[in-house]
Formats: C-alpha cells, structure tokens, sequence
C-alpha cells in the first residue's frame, strides 16, 4: 500500500518576537549580573569615602575608672587624638578605589557580553524562523505533491516503488528539519528567557 501515512507530528513554535533597536542594551544594563557588579562597585566607593573621614580622628576623651593595688577607688580622664601625619588610611582607601574600579570594570564587561550574546540569539532567531517558514511554505508542500505525484505514477502503472519510497524519504527528510528548526527557536527562547529572566 503506498498510501501517504497519517497525519504528521506538529510541535507549536514559541510565540514570535523580535528585539527593538535598543532592548538588548536595556535588558543588559538592567541584568541582575550588571546590578550586583554596580551594588559592589557603590559599596567600595562608600568604604572609600568612610576610609577618607576616618583618616583625621577627632579628639577623643578617655575616661577610666577602677580599683588600685590596695582596693581603692581610682578614676582618670584625658584627651586623645591622632596626627594625621602617622595615620591617614591610605592602605584602606587605596584598596577601597582598587575593588571599585574591578568591580566597575566587571559590570561594563558584563553589560557588553549579554549585549551581544542577546543580538547574536535575536539574530540567529530571526534566521531560523525564516528558514522554518520557507520550509513550511516551499519546501514541504512540494515534498507532499512529489509524494502525491510518485503514488499516482505507481498506481498507474508508470511508476516503480522506489521512486515512492524515495519521495517519502524526502518528504520525511523535510519534517525532520521542521522539527530541528523548531527545536532550535525554543531552545534560543530558553537561552535568553535565561539571561534575561524574561519571555520574549
């Protein structure tokens, strides 16, 4: 029987989206990734500034009270401050700008990186779906009538069984990059939902 087979597998493709001109730049500048490296950065830069206050201490009163060798009660006060020649935090304010540069440093590589990896994803999205819907609207339906016209050839007699089955062969070949591509698109779908934490 060289029938055309039942109905064939469909596999829903994910709903359609494109990225503006400037949404991958605004989903990574506001990536978690981006924030944490920028929440880091604005701490150091406090510490810096918390390093750069300390560095002149005001004066201090010292107030002491206690017991003497012999039990008696013994109370002092004084006054106490710090040169700021002999200290001025410069190893805590020198490391504080170090961290806040790296961690700028890394929230700017960061940005750049899920900038391009979300263009690149866009871009091979919008080729997939192109190539998925020259097959569906080319390739496959002249797959099915090659398939229609090699059974109607066999049934009259002109045809050979091999010329079907080679049709079907190509007509099988036909869905199964159908079914490639659309895997490929929701994979990509899964690639930036998570980057993003966001449906396209």
């Amino acid at each position: 029987n060289f029938a055309e087979p039942g109905a064939d597998l469909t596999l829903t493709p994910p709903a359609p989206h494109q990225f503006e001109e400037n949404s991958a730049e605004r989903i990574a500048t506001t990536s978690a990734h981006v924030r944490a490296s920028e929440q880091e950065a604005d701490y150091f830069e406090r510490a810096g500034d918390r390093a750069a206050i300390e560095a002149h201490v005001p004066v201090n009163v010292i107030v002491t009270v206690g017991r003497g060798d012999l039990g008696e009660a013994r109370a002092g006060a004084g006054l106490a401050w710090t040169f700021p020649l002999l200290r001025r935090n410069q190893g805590e304010r020198a490391r504080a700008h170090a961290e806040r540069t790296r961690a700028l440093a890394e929230a700017n590589v960061t940005r750049r990186l899920l900038r391009q990896t979300l263009q690149a994803l866009n871009a091979e999205r919008i080729e997939v779906r192109r190539a998925l819907k020259t097959l569906e609207s080319l390739a496959e339906p002249a797959a099915n009538d090659s398939v229609e016209a090699a059974v109607a050839l066999k049934n009259a007699g002109k045809g050979d069984s091999l010329r079907v089955l080679t049709a079907r062969r190509d007509l099988a070949m036909m869905r199964l990059r159908r079914l490639e591509l659309l895997g490929r698109d929701w994979s990509i779908v899964g690639d930036i939902v998570s980057l993003t934490g966001e449906l396209p």
